[in-house]
C-alpha cells in the first residue's frame, strides 16, 4: 500500500483552495486550521449527516462557524445529560433497594433483576433477557476490578471485607451499563419507576420505554464525551421505536403533519431538535423549575439564531433540513 504523502498546513490550505473550493488565507485561517483541525475539523464537518451530503462550503470562516456552533451545542447538552444521568441512577436506585429489601449486589441480582422471567419459559426472549443478566454481572464485576486501584470508594469496601453496595456500582458503571441494568429489572419494577415520572403506560406497557430514552441519551452523551460532532446527530446508534415517537408527540401536543406544519413538528430524531425536547421532556419530569427550563430552550434557540448570522442561508439549509421554529414554540408552551 502506498504511503500517502503529509502535507504541512500551507498545503492543507492550498489543497482547500485549489481543490475543494474553500477560500483561507492569512495567520487568522492558519490558526483556525490549526485549531480544529483539517481531519478533525474540515473533514469531519464536511457533510451533514452522511458523506454524500456536502455542505456546501466556499469559505472556511463557514467551517470555523459550523464547528463553533458544534461545539456550544455540546456546551448545551453535557451539563443537562449529567443531571439527567444523575436523577435516573437515583430513582432506579430507589426503587431497585426497595424492592430487593437490600442494598447488597448479590441479593438485587437475585430478587430484582429478573426481567426474563416476564416471559414465557424457554423462549428466545427468555433466553436472551437470562443471557443479558448473567452478562451484566460480569460487566459490573469487571468494572468493579478495574477500579480497584484508583477508586477510594471501591477500596474502602473490599479493603473492609465488604462488598461495593449498588449505589457505589452505579458510581462505576457507564450510561450504556446503566440502561441494560434497568433493561434487567423485573417489569413490574420497572413500572413503578416509570410511574413515578408519570410515563402513559398507554405507550409503556412493559416499562421500556424509559429505556429507549437512556439508550439515546447514551448515544449523545458518547458523541458529546469524545468530542464527535453532534448537530447532524451522526453519532444516532440503535433504531429508536415508533411508540417512543408518537409518546412524545402525544406527550409534547405537537400537531399531526397538515399543510400549514408540514413536518415540521414529526418527531423521529433525525435532526438534534428531538434530542432537545427529550432532555426539557425529562428534566421536566424530575421537577426542573418552568423558569430555568424556559431559560434553557432559549439557549438552545439562540445558538441555531447566531448560527444563521454567521453562514449563508444555502449553508443554514443543509444544516437545519427541516424547520425547529415550530417544535421550540410547542415545548415551550408545553413546559
Amino acid at each position: 500500500m502506498k504511503d500517502s504523502k503529509a502535507k504541512s498546513i500551507n498545503a492543507l490550505m492550498k489543497h482547500l483552495r485549489s481543490d475543494k473550493g474553500i477560500q483561507i488565507s492569512g495567520s487568522k485561517g492558519k490558526n483556525d486550521l490549526r485549531n480544529i483541525g483539517y481531519y478533525h475539523g474540515y473533514k469531519g464537518y464536511r457533510f451533514y449527516n452522511k458523506s454524500s451530503v456536502k455542505i456546501p462550503y466556499t469559505d472556511f470562516t463557514q467551517t470555523k462557524a459550523v464547528y463553533d456552533f458544534d461545539m456550544k451545542l455540546k456546551a448545551w447538552f453535557y451539563p443537562l445529560i449529567m443531571t439527567i444521568e444523575t436523577a435516573l441512577k437515583n430513582r432506579v436506585l430507589e426503587y431497585t433497594i426497595e424492592h430487593a429489601g437490600s442494598a447488597d449486589f448479590v441479593t438485587i441480582f437475585n430478587v430484582t433483576l429478573n426481567a426474563y422471567k416476564d416471559y414465557p419459559n424457554n423462549s428466545r426472549e427468555y433466553k436472551e433477557k437470562l443471557r443479558d443478566k448473567l452478562s451484566l454481572r460480569q460487566v459490573i464485576y469487571d468494572d468493579i476490578a478495574k477500579s480497584l486501584s484508583s477508586s477510594d470508594m471501591v477500596q474502602h469496601f473490599y479493603y473492609n471485607d465488604k462488598a461495593v453496595p449498588i449505589w457505589g456500582i452505579f458510581e462505576l458503571i457507564t450510561l450504556g451499563e446503566f440502561g441494560n441494568f434497568y433493561r434487567a429489572i423485573n417489569g413490574s419494577v420497572k413500572l413503578q419507576i416509570c410511574d413515578s415520572l408519570g410515563i402513559d403506560r398507554a405507550y409503556n406497557t412493559a416499562g421500556s420505554l424509559l429505556a429507549t430514552m437512556i439508550f439515546a441519551i447514551k448515544d449523545l452523551r458518547n458523541a458529546i464525551a469524545h468530542n464527535k460532532p453532534i448537530f447532524d446527530v451522526r453519532f444516532k446508534g440503535q433504531k429508536l421505536p415508533l411508540t417512543f415517537f408518537a409518546y412524545l408527540e402525544n406527550e409534547l401536543k405537537l400537531p399531526k403533519p397538515n399543510p400549514y406544519y408540514a413536518k415540521t413538528t414529526v418527531v423521529n430524531f433525525e435532526q438534534l431538535i428531538d434530542y432537545c425536547l427529550l432532555v426539557i421532556f425529562l428534566l421536566k419530569k424530575f421537577g426542573v423549575a418552568k423558569v430555568e427550563l424556559k431559560q434553557h430552550i432559549r439557549n438552545f434557540e439562540l445558538l441555531y439564531e447566531l448560527l444563521k448570522l454567521k453562514v449563508p442561508s444555502n449553508i443554514y439549509a443543509t444544516i437545519v433540513p427541516v424547520d425547529i421554529t415550530h417544535k421550540l414554540s410547542f415545548l415551550k408552551r408545553w413546559i
